[in-house]
This record gives C-alpha cells, structure tokens and sequence, in this order.
C-alpha cells in the first residue's frame, strides 16, 4: 500500500515508504486477493525500526485492517482501514490515518486520508558561503485528501479528487531566520489510472500507470496559484517462478507560483539512495529498475538502480545533473494472506545514501 505522494510527502518520504503500491496507485486489475473465509476483518500490526543520515533514527507503528465491502464481492480487492505514527532522533514527527475502499466488483475506489506532521529538514542553496551549503528548517503541516475513481472500461479508472494542507515553514537562515507563517493550500483536480497488475500488494504482471493533475487556485482558498501534474509509468514482468523485474519512470512537475512546498525532491520511492533533500525543483523525472527474487519460501532479495534529475524548467534539464543510485534489499513475506512483504534497502547515491524500512514493494 502506497503512502499518497501527493503533497506531505516532500516531507514524509525520506522517513519510510510504507503502503507503497495501493495507497496512491490502485487495486489489482484482473487479479483479487483472498481473504481467509473464517474472518471478516483481519488486522495486521507493524513496529516501524529505522535509520536516515538526515533524521536520524526512526521508531513508530503502522496498522491496518483488511475487510471486504460487499458480502460475495470476489472481484474487489479488499478494502484497507489503516494507521501509522512515528516519531525521530531530531524531533520530527507525523501521524496518519488512512482509507481505501473498493467496491460493486472493483468499479468503484474511494482513497481518503488525514494526517498531521512536524517535520525537521533542510534545504541546499549555493548562496551560503563557501561554494553553498544546507540550510535546516522545519514545517508544520496538517492535511487532507479525498479521492474518487470509477472504472471506465475493465482496468481503466478516471476519477476527480480534493487535496487540503495548511502549512508553516521556518528556515534557520544564519544570522535572519525566515518564517512564512501559516499558508493554506486548496486543489480540485483530475485523475486516471490504467491498471492491469495481478495483485495490489505485490505484481508479478501487468502495467500501473497512475495520472494526477492538480490545481491549487485562490479562489478556492489557497495561498497560491500553481498547478501539479505527476505521471508514473510502472511495468511488472515475470522472468520464472519467484523473479521478476519491476520497471518505473515517474515525473513530477509544478507550475505557475509554486511554495517551497509544492516543489519536487529527489527522495524515496522517485530513487531511493537520496535522503538530504539536496536536489529539489519545480520539476522532477525518475527512472528506475529493480529486480525481485524469492530465493527460499518467504525470503526474497532486491536488486535496483536508476537515474533522476530536477530544474526549476525543462529547458535546465541536462546530462550533466543526473543523479545515479544502487541499491539491494531484503524481503519477508510477513502477511502471506495478502501477499505483503516487509523489509529493508539499503541505497546509494551521488554523495548521499540512505537506509529504507518498506511494507510492501518501493512501487
């Protein structure tokens, strides 16, 4: 299950990628999970144990309940009620609750969310002596989302959403602190999603492509107006029984008068192997590889590299500011019911690295 991407996640990402795949993307297409007939909900808990160079160490929890909507519905994967807290070494901390419901034989999905964060960080600018340098701040944020699709034609889905969040940035500028105050940010906007992967928690076939375009207006409250537009392309192929290779390109692009927090950051599930939020713009393109390999029942490993780049504009795009990354990981199968797997990536990048705790896949 994807934790959204949608706004917060500026912040969130670096900290874990948890509910990767459902949250912010869809359900299973053709392919239907099937829950153990004796229960009616199940419930599944998680302790969250983490490290990041930026945040330091990470403890927290994660829960979710896993129910079906419709007595018969075998065709809907089953809906999701779920929570997660965690709190860090240098005080950042966040709190969601989640919902995803899918329902009359998958042709409807409902995704709502809400949650809160104090979030310290930093930010890199070239204007700090010598030759640049970071900059902490910290960002207090509340946020709200809702988000309703229907199926078109089978494995299609269009849908409108809402996205609310409220926040204040503090830069520790040397010598001239910087604060924006409270800043509301309201968008209507458009979304599709093609979806034809064989199960939501972890594919081994099939397309998720996931389209979100948003419009941050005044008039309907915001504090500025700019638009966002975010494209995924991911590709599931089976190779043999227990590897398969995973294939992703995603762009993120903001436009018009866009708040530091409605810029892109190279970070998490975009490449993992960047955690010091160095490299942030108005636009962001990613692609990356990852081959996936059960090697004994429920153990499985990663292997994963790829590229991204950020600008302010397409035209700053340029060879010279790609960044590069590897990594591997380690898979457990922890709730075999709903085919979801636990575990850890260790990544690196240009100067940087990081260290991931993952329930299921990174996408």
């Amino acid at each position: 299950m994807k934790f959204s991407r949608y706004f917060l996640l500026i912040f969130l990402i670096p900290l874990i990628n948890p509910l990767n795949a459902q949250f912010s993307g869809g359900g299973g297409g053709g392919g239907s999970m099937e829950l153990d007939s004796t229960k009616k909900f199940k419930i599944a808990a998680l302790p969250i144990i983490n490290y990041n160079p930026s945040f330091g160490f990470i403890v927290g929890a994660f829960g979710m309940g896993f129910y079906r909507v419709q007595k018969g519905d075998t065709i809907s994967p089953p809906s999701v009620t779920g929570a997660m807290a965690i709190y860090t070494q240098n005080k950042t901390w966040a709190a969601i609750a989640f919902q995803k419901f899918y329902f009359n034989e998958d042709r409807w999905r409902i995704t709502a969310a809400v949650g809160l964060a104090d979030v310290n960080f930093q930010v890199y600018s070239e204007l700090l002596p010598p030759g640049g340098g970071f900059i902490g701040y910290n960002t207090s944020a509340t946020f709200v989302f809702l988000k309703v699709q229907r199926a078109v034609i089978p494995d299609l889905f269009a849908g409108i959403h809402y996205k609310y969040y409220r926040a204040n940035t503090a830069f520790n500028v040397p010598g001239v602190p910087v604060e924006t105050g409270f800043e509301d940010f309201h968008a209507l906007g458009v979304n599709g999603e093609y979806d034809s992967r064989d199960n939501i928690n972890n594919p081994s076939e099939g397309w998720d492509i996931p389209l979100d375009i948003s419009f941050f207006n005044e008039a309907l409250g915001s504090s500025n107006n700019y638009n966002t537009y975010k494209l995924s392309i991911n590709k599931y192929s089976e190779l043999s029984q227990g590897k398969i290779i995973a294939t992703r390109f995603h762009l993120a692009v903001s436009a018009g008068d866009v708040p530091f927090t409605g810029q892109n950051v190279v970070q998490g599930t975009d490449l993992r192997g960047y955690t010091n939020g160095k490299h942030r713009a108005n636009q962001l393109y990613a692609l990356q590889a990852e081959y996936r390999w059960t090697f004994y029942k429920k153990w499985g490993a990663v292997f994963f590299g790829g590229i991204a780049t950020v600008a302010d504009k397409a035209s700053e795009l340029s060879f010279d500011g790609l960044l590069p990354a590897i990594g591997t990981g380690i898979r457990y199968m922890a709730i075999p019911s709903e085919n979801i797997n636990i575990g850890i990536d260790i990544a690196t990048g240009k100067e940087d690295w990081g260290i991931y705790f993952n329930i299921t896949e990174a996408f």
